[in-house]
């Protein structure tokens, strides 16, 4: 796929629907900007109090030449109620994002405007440049729980990674976390977590 945005097993998915135990590997590549890239969902918006996304599995290589935006191994945004059910639960992502220039990127989610429970990411992500880039999610303004990564992050810059919103689990903590974790031995940019997340060792893991 060349520049395009909304890219998933469902590029978007809007409205009262589930979408629940589907396998999808996506091989993703771009020399012009894109966004919405996700290994189910490009763009995940809920309007159901049901879970929207449940036990799936996603494997994802996506390479950027140019900006990519909005992009995670599960979806590259979401929305939902942060109410009474969960947006996506019981569902996980593995491999790698690579860009020249990334913003809100994470291993799971890239923008997250909902609720993720019992899921984890394990994708390394690496790049040039990166604004609100995390291991699970890149930015967030919603309510994870239950959940944890054991990919890396590779930033590449002389100045803290805090200065871009970059960290282990989400790179911009807006919104609640409950019982997160990541993994200090696969990634350790030192930042300061907020409430709710927590690094632990491999074993620990």
């Amino acid at each position: 796929v060349d520049g395009i945005s909304g890219v998933g097993i469902c590029g978007r998915a809007i409205g009262y629907i589930q979408i629940r135990f589907c396998e999808a590997e996506l091989f993703f590549t771009s020399d012009r900007i894109a966004s919405e890239v996700g290994g189910i969902c490009g763009y995940l918006d809920l309007q159901s109090f049901k879970p929207g996304l449940e036990g799936c599995s996603a494997v994802v290589d996506i390479v950027s030449q140019a900006r990519l935006s909005h992009a995670g191994g599960m979806c590259g945004i979401i929305y939902g109620p942060t109410t009474q059910s969960s947006t996506i639960t019981r569902s996980s992502a593995r491999g790698k994002i690579d860009g020249r220039a990334l913003e809100d990127v994470g291993g799971f989610v890239g923008y997250n405007g909902g609720t993720v429970s019992d899921c984890y990411a394990q994708v390394d992500i690496v790049g040039d440049a990166m604004y609100n880039v995390g291991g699970f999610i890149g930015r967030n303004w919603g309510m994870p729980s239950s959940s944890y990564c054991a990919g890396e992050v590779q930033f590449n810059s002389p100045y803290p990674a805090d200065w871009y919103s970059v960290a282990e689990f989400c790179g911009m903590p807006a919104g609640y976390f409950e019982a997160c974790y990541w993994d200090i031995q696969k990634c350790d940019l030192n930042s300061e977590p907020p409430a709710g997340l927590t690094g632990l060792t491999t074993e620990q893991m």
